[in-house]
């Protein structure tokens, strides 16, 4: 039942800003009406009067507000309150739903591109995406602009004084009698013909812009207000610059009496022979002095309202209210998946937790024994299943499939190192191989399926159908856990962290998509019994003294990386993290970010128990498997350092580069296979024999050596430096260490009772 609170809570919060970016829209969608209408209505009066009536943009507005008043500006407005307010509403919700927003369009865009490598959209894209979005909202605009037009349009010219319709209600009616459905839909073709190309230039150069004006290593996410506001009336400018010629036929179209033009390409032949083909660009100067300010007030009126933490006008002019002892609530530290999305709050994490990314090379001599067993993948395979000619692949093609001899063979052809003509010597579980090869199979089938498919897939759909089918079944020995909550490690340095760092480093939890740790009943003899290294470490003055367990700090939480304790006291220790992503290769990267931080907290974890051992990582996306190698370096001198090592494999290109398993070739998601099966092994054999070594040197120090241990999981909140004297930013590495201890009592002045005379 609890698990299910969360997401009904998360419903109700995507509802809730659903609505509010709604209502944004329709702010959005009033702004750009007030501001742009006077720009509006200039422009279409220009491009439908005759030769001689205006001459220019200001005459325009001279001999309008001598005839109607500035009422005379805005006429014409209600159409669009009416059309194009819901249209901005509708953007500004799918705002707070890209994938929605873009999802049809990228679909087809995909199609359309199968051998892509990464589903980030080009620019180019990007533009072609917001041309197949102006396709239905045509539906909507088109009518819209039709009854705008005529009502911008009449008493002008011959008819000047003229007031023909009373307002939208009659225009509608009158159109309706005139031509039907027909006559309202008039110019929809021009309409297309406008908004196509003009939503293709906005979106490529809304994006553009943002792009242009977001720092180095920050995200177009992270823009205030006044840099959206910038890029929105840049691309409103971009709109305009090439819709204009269709926006004069479409004017012309929607304006002219019944039986004018046969159609647009009718109306653009007549317009260029009696007016010339500058004609086509009547209305230029209005349409571009309306784009900025209709478009900035779009985003400006209508990311204000979306904002919810944003004082409003009304609230603005209350008096203020009266202080309260109420504590201001605290700014939200980012989750772990959003720290590693975000290159420069990385930057900001790693360093102050002295975390370095380093070459295959630089790994020590005494770690690199255990990474090469763990990457030995050689001689797994009898040879004989490949070799036609055997009495084995004889007897193996009697039973089998086509399918697995052929997934067979491929896999030689690519991988022929993984077979030998000694695999029973090597492994006495080779009976039982013919079905784990199966297995695999059966996870590279439904992978190829899902490549051919032109359905979208989901990360939970890789994991789903390609990666636990093959991966679980490869986890025989140690534990394997799912979503399974890392505590974070305390930063090492806490020199120059302002607020910014502070934030970041405040989160407390990563949850890696797995985990694999050594099972409990193999390390039940360092914890049960009352002379075991737990107990003894427990209860040691030393030890105590260096956590409180209100706070989460003592040994018993000290002992353990993940972030819920284990029902029995005792240690628990991870060896390997996982980590999913969505299917766009750029995510690799942050899949890696996001795992190195979950291996910091393990290291650190181990480095405290005097535990010198690797922790492999796996990262995971769209059928594309990285691994990657961290241990801890540290000294007695020197605090520890988390160091990464890309696995390159054989690679000749250099050793800082990963080595790329392709799940859809046998070869590779065989090895994949092997791979998890050394970890599995190594978990419960070298891994398990250093945690033992480690754990006996932390007690032989503690003990008889009088060290102090040290706790190494993040716990209270960081305080950001007070604003004070630089001589006094430094705070001690006491206070430092453990926000959770108290602070000293103040002393009170004494009052003395007045004597009695």
């Amino acid at each position: 039942m609890s698990s299910k609170a969360p997401v009904v809570e998360e419903s109700r919060s995507s509802a809730v800003k659903s609505a509010k970016s709604f209502i944004a829209g329709g702010f959005g969608g009033v702004s750009a009406v007030l501001v742009g209408q006077p720009f509006d209505l200039t422009k279409t009066r220009l491009q439908t009067a005759g030769p001689g009536v205006y001459t220019g943009a200001l005459d325009v507005v001279k001999k309008t507000l001598a005839r109607d008043g500035i009422a005379g500006l805005y006429r014409g407005m209600v159409p669009p309150l009416l059309g194009v307010t819901p249209i901005f509403a509708m953007s500004f919700w799918l705002m707070r739903n890209p994938a929605q927003a873009y999802d049809t369009s990228k679909n087809l865009i995909l199609a359309f591109t199968p051998q892509r490598t990464s589903q980030t959209l080009s620019t180019a894209e990007l533009a072609a995406a917001g041309f197949l979005s102006a396709v239905p909202t045509t539906l909507i605009t088109a009518p819209v602009e039709r009854a705008k037009v005529v009502l911008q349009t009449q008493g002008q010219g011959k008819d000047a004084g003229e007031r023909k319709y009373k307002g939208v209600t009659d225009v509608v009616r009158h159109l309706y009698r005139e031509g039907g459905m027909r006559s309202i839909f008039r110019g929809t073709g021009a309409t297309l013909a406008r908004d196509g190309p003009g939503s293709a230039a906005y979106f490529a150069a809304y994006e553009v812009t943002k792009k242009a004006l977001t720092p180095a290593g920050s995200s177009p996410s992270e823009l205030n207000l006044g840099a959206i506001i910038v890029a929105g009336g840049s691309a409103g400018i971009a709109m305009w610059a090439l819709a204009i010629p269709p926006d004069v036929l479409k004017s012309r179209l929607q304006s002219a009496p019944e039986g004018a033009y046969s159609g647009m390409l009718d109306c653009a032949r007549k317009t260029i022979a009696q007016d010339g083909v500058r004609a086509l660009w009547k209305g230029f100067g209005p349409a571009m002095a309306r784009a900025f300010p209709a478009n900035a007030a779009t985003f400006r009126f209508g990311l204000t309202s979306m904002n919810s933490n944003e004082q409003s006008p009304a609230e603005a002019t209350k008096p203020p209210k009266k202080k309260t002892n109420t504590r201001p609530r605290a700014t939200r530290s980012p989750s772990a998946s959003e720290i590693a999305r975000n290159l420069k709050s990385f930057e900001t994490w790693s360093t102050h937790q002295c975390c370095e990314q380093v070459s295959y090379s630089d790994i020590p001599p005494d770690i690199k024994v255990d990474v090469d067993e763990i990457f030995d993948i050689s001689g797994r395979l009898p040879i004989a299943w490949a070799d036609k000619t055997s009495k084995e692949y004889a007897r193996l093609s009697r039973f089998s499939t086509p399918t697995f001899l052929k997934f067979i063979s491929d896999a030689y052809n690519t991988q022929p190192a993984l077979f030998s003509d000694k695999v029973g010597d090597l492994l006495p579980e080779s009976p039982g191989l013919y079905a784990e090869a199966s297995i695999v199979l059966s996870a590279w089938q439904r992978l190829c399926w899902m490549r051919k498919s032109k359905e979208k897939w989901s990360e939970a759909d890789y994991v789903a159908n390609v990666y636990n089918v093959f991966r679980s079944p490869a986890i025989k020995e140690s534990t394997q856990r799912v979503h399974c909550t890392i505590s974070l490690p305390q930063p090492l340095l806490r020199a120059n962290m302002g607020t910014v760092a502070t934030r970041i480093l405040n989160t407390k939890t990563a949850v890696p998509d797995c985990v694999i740790l050594i099972p409990a009943v193999a390390i039940r003899p360092l914890s049960l019994s009352a002379k075991s290294p737990f107990k003894v470490l427990k209860g040691h003055p030393t030890v105590v003294a260096s956590g409180n367990t209100s706070k989460g700090s003592s040994f018993r939480y000290q002992g353990t990386p993940c972030a819920t304790l284990p029902d029995t006291p005792g240690f628990e220790f991870a060896s390997s993290f996982w980590e999913d992503k969505k299917p766009v290769h750029q995510l690799l990267e942050d899949a890696y970010r996001q795992n190195r931080m979950s291996t910091a907290s393990a290291l650190r974890h181990l480095n405290s128990l005097s535990i010198k051992a690797p922790v492999f990582g796996l990262v995971w996306s769209s059928g594309i498997v990285r691994a990657h190698i961290d241990w801890c370096k540290s000294g007695e001198d020197t605090m520890p350092a988390i160091l990464s090592a890309p696995y390159p494999g054989e690679s000749t290109s250099g050793d800082d580069m990963f080595r790329e398993w392709q799940l859809d070739q046998p070869g590779d998601i065989l090895a994949v296979y092997f791979l998890i099966r050394n970890l599995d092994r190594w978990t419960n054999d070298g891994f398990h024999t250093r945690v033992v070594e480690g754990v006996k040197d932390l007690v032989d120090k503690v003990v008889n050596k009088g060290e102090r241990y040290t706790p190494w999981k993040r716990v209270g909140e960081l305080l950001p430096p007070p604003l004070t004297n630089k001589e006094n930013i430094i705070i001690s590495a006491g206070s430092a260490l453990d926000s959770s201890l108290s602070t000293p009592p103040r002393n009170r002045p004494r009052k003395r009772r007045a004597r009695l005379s």
